[in-house]
């Protein structure tokens, strides 16, 4: 079986670094902060320059390359203060010891995401790694067909931390696990094919229940 993981936020405990950042960035522009984290949680969304119109950008005064830009700056700096999150590594290790093919789907730009990858000493957990050609964090639906084209037909599931996990999951047409603490508040009810789990740990009984529904229909 396939398993997709989203980056930011799933894999990488990023939330307080984000909201640090678009509080520096909206200093910058004299637009209002976002505060708290539980804040920036429900305001963010994709594809992100829909977020920073939420925030006060005016997009028709300023281009949106340039408050992005901007951002990517202040991220980076500090980006090395991102832990893993909490039971991931034991997470990957263990659906690794399982056999199955693991991927990480992430609207990051490819380069910087193999180096966090890195730096968190988890890259070699992923057979295949599917990043943006860009900054701009625009989605990652391309990227989902992307893997379709090739894994088309295939038992997979995808796990991540928003509603846009979801999204390409239905893309792919697979199973989404999606795991509480990252960049959305998570408190609806998302229809049958999409599992709310709390921890990166509680993905493996819930992938293992999959697995066995895929058996029992097959």
């Amino acid at each position: 079986m396939n398993v997709i993981w989203d980056f930011n936020g799933t894999i990488l405990d990023d939330v307080q670094l984000c909201v640090d950042c678009c509080n520096r960035l909206t200093a910058e522009y004299g637009l209002p902060p976002v505060g708290s984290a539980d804040r920036y949680r429900e305001l963010f969304c994709f594809p992100v320059i829909d977020y920073y119109r939420k925030l006060g950008f005016d997009f028709d005064r300023i281009p949106y390359e340039i408050p992005a830009n901007r951002w990517v700056e202040f991220y980076l700096e500090n980006e090395h203060t991102a832990p893993i999150r909490e039971g991931v590594r034991e997470a990957l290790e263990e659906i690794k010891r399982r056999g199955h093919f693991q991927a990480v789907l992430s609207a990051s730009e490819e380069n910087m995401l193999r180096g966090q990858l890195e730096r968190l000493g988890v890259l070699d957990y992923f057979d295949e790694i599917y990043g943006r050609n860009d900054v701009y964090a625009g989605g990652k639906p391309e990227l989902a067909k992307k893997w379709l084209l090739k894994h088309a037909g295939e038992e997979t599931v995808l796990i991540g931390d928003t509603l846009h996990d979801a999204e390409c999951a239905e893309i792919i047409g697979c199973h989404c696990f999606l795991v509480r603490g990252g960049h959305i508040l998570l408190d609806g009810d998302y229809g049958p094919n999409v599992t709310v789990v709390d921890s990166p740990l509680g993905i493996i009984p819930a992938i293992e229940k999959k697995i066995a529904s895929f058996s029992a229909n097959g």
